[in-house]
């Protein structure tokens, strides 16, 4: 069996490091209507999602949790982790959000908890960069707008190469 060895060196028990890791799909390919526009979720749409994220139209993405109004909220008391990816998957656009404490046990407890994405369009940053949309922040809700995505799941980081020392 091979050994990784990562430097520097410890050999104490293992223990779980940072956040924890969490995948819920945010977005599907379809036409919805809000607040009596039409929006259309193309593949090509979340692709230009997933690009300004890459592209860091935002230095960082929050996972916040609704307010008592079930509204969107930039309180940084309400934050529950970060997103740290977006994927384009074949029925829409997935999230990995590393969640803090608060935000990991209330998925574990909660896998269901709804989500729902303030996109930003047309975004044009202080330093003249230009976005055709962009997520702000994702937010956990028991009322979202898009309802039947799939529920979180955690993300399991393994390495099943040998013992890792």
């Amino acid at each position: 069996m091979p050994t990784t060895v990562l430097t520097p060196v410890d050999r104490g028990n293992a223990r779980q490091s940072g956040a924890s890791l969490w995948r819920k799909q945010l977005l599907p390919i379809a036409k919805i209507n809000y607040k009596g526009r039409l929006i259309d979720f193309t593949r090509e749409y979340l692709t230009g999602l997933a690009k300004a994220f890459n592209d860091r139209a935002y230095d960082r993405v929050p996972f916040q949790l609704a307010d008592r109004d079930n509204a969107h909220t930039d309180d940084p008391e309400r934050r529950r982790g970060w997103v740290n990816g977006l994927e384009v998957t074949d029925d829409g656009l997935d999230i990995i959000v590393s969640a803090n404490d608060a935000g990991d046990a209330l998925l574990r407890d909660g896998p269901e908890l709804g989500i729902s994405a303030k996109i930003i369009e047309d975004y044009e940053r202080a330093d003249g960069k230009c976005f055709p949309a962009a997520i702000k922040h994702v937010l956990g809700t028991l009322d979202p707008r898009l309802t039947g995505m799939r529920p979180w799941q955690a993300v399991e980081a393994a390495n099943d190469d040998g013992e890792v020392i």
